[in-house]
């Protein structure tokens, strides 16, 4: 004032730390530990944190659950986020980008021998996956009853060693 009179008051003040929150991915069995999966997979999310955290938020939802499942997600990026609330009401935030790839495209083809219309037991047969790039890993599955004379994974020499329907199936894995 104007006689320079002073005057102060001292109150003492908590200062509580910011929770820090964690986000578990749950992966399924196809996934990479990068967060990603194929188109189909499903995923989920388990919230966390280091104080006593009653609230879990998932984009910006109104659940207090500690788990979280997006559904069935479409190709791209999708970033999942999660605001957590301790108990002293203090809030903070984190996020993870999950990618989702698409399925490779699968395909075979098998060659006779020239002049030969149809498998014949003991006859050779060549199967050939359609090639990619990205291919890693050839399942070939030729029933019960074949005997392969080489494997190179995508081309695979074969005799049947058996009469009738065989079941012949490629499951493709992809550098995905």
């Amino acid at each position: 004032n104007q006689y320079s009179c002073i005057s102060s008051v001292s109150n003492n003040v908590t200062v509580n730390p910011l929770p820090i929150p964690l986000i578990t991915v749950d992966e399924p069995s196809s996934s990479n530990p990068q967060n990603a999966i194929c188109l189909n997979d499903m995923i989920g999310f388990t919230g966390s944190c280091n104080n006593n955290c009653e609230d879990f938020y998932w984009n910006s939802s109104t659940t207090s659950q500690t788990t979280y499942d997006p559904g069935s997600l479409g190709l791209g990026n999708h970033v999942f986020n999660l605001d957590v609330v301790d108990a002293n009401n203090c809030m903070n935030n984190t996020s993870t980008t999950v990618t989702v790839y698409p399925l490779p495209d699968v395909d075979f083809t098998y060659q006779l021998p020239i002049g030969q219309p149809n498998i014949l037991q003991g006859v050779e047969v060549q199967f050939t996956a359609d090639s990619a790039l990205n291919y890693i890993d050839y399942n070939w599955d030729f029933g019960d009853c074949e005997n392969i004379l080489s494997n190179d994974m995508e081309v695979v020499l074969l005799t049947f060693d058996c009469v009738g329907t065989q079941d012949v199936s490629l499951q493709i894995t992809d550098d995905n």
